[in-house]
């Protein structure tokens, strides 16, 4: 209704004249009330605008994803961060290109971010959950030694303690720095971190509180999700675990993870059917 209407005059003149800041914050509006393609248009012209702005940045690539529109938002980072040398603009290019399911580039680009502008802690933070990703302890422990001694890191070296101790099988050390790391900063990845470690340990509902809680900071992340759903696979709770994968894969379609475990869900609910059809799709 809305696109086939031609808005009064003091309407069309508002949003002729709207700044970057209004464009942004009709765009978190929009997001938060699931019109994520609206969203996406108010971020995109305020990135376009104003490439400093991290709010509009990082609603850029959240609507992007849960639109389907990461190759548009792919392009737009691409030329604000050559047009402005804007390392807040790598950082949400490295997400978007993660989210594709191109891990080396987006953790080179994540590395250029860091190489750009070496006081950004989101950089730091996108690459260690980059390394993470990709399971690659070395360099971890390489990104340790580099943010050791600065205070303004001290989140990041925790994060990459915590990844390492977890996929190294050392649980109890992995718990103890991911406690640590969330009361310095209770973000949503340390959230998520530390859920998944707990979940690792069988303290499953610790994992779920910790997860909850990551999921009321961004509840629009559908790794989160994914992770809820994992935690339900353990917990032999299929349904509710199919529940949480369908979750994530509405925010985002292509998310591999989201698709195994629902593939994995699925079958142990009977639905070898579906299950097959939805692996068929993965390959």
């Amino acid at each position: 209704v809305a696109s086939g209407a031609e808005p009064p005059p003091a309407v069309r003149e508002a949003v002729r004249a709207a700044t970057a800041e209004q464009r942004r914050n009709r765009g978190v509006m929009r997001l938060r009330a699931g019109a994520t393609a609206q969203a996406f248009e108010d971020f995109r012209h305020a990135v376009e605008t104003d490439s400093r702005d991290i709010e509009a940045l990082d609603g850029l690539a959240r609507a992007a994803a849960r639109a389907g529109r990461l190759d548009e938002a792919e392009q737009v980072l691409r030329h604000v961060a050559a047009a402005f040398r804007s390392a807040p603009a790598l950082v949400e290019l490295s997400k978007v290109l993660a989210a594709r399911g191109r891990s080396d580039e987006a953790t080179d680009t994540a590395r250029d971010a860091v190489l750009l502008d070496p006081a950004n802690g989101a950089a730091f933070e996108q690459l260690a959950w980059m390394y993470a990703d990709r399971r690659d302890v070395d360099a971890l422990a390489q990104l340790v030694r580099v943010v050791d001694g600065l205070p303004a890191h001290r989140a990041v070296g925790l994060y990459a303690r915590a990844s390492i101790a977890h996929l190294q099988g050392d649980l109890e050390h992995a718990a103890s720095a991911g406690e640590q790391l969330v009361a310095v900063s209770r973000s949503a990845n340390a959230l998520n971190l530390l859920g998944s470690i707990r979940a690792a340990r069988g303290e499953y509902d610790a994992a779920k509180r910790a997860l909850d809680d990551s999921l009321a900071l961004v509840p629009g992340d559908a790794v989160v999700r994914t992770n809820l759903g994992v935690l339900e696979l353990r917990s032999a709770n299929p349904a509710a675990a199919a529940e949480r994968f369908s979750e994530a894969l509405f925010l985002q379609p292509t998310l591999a993870t989201a698709l195994d475990g629902l593939a994995q869900a699925l079958e142990r609910l009977g639905q070898r059917r579906r299950a097959e059809a939805i692996r068929r799709l993965i390959r």
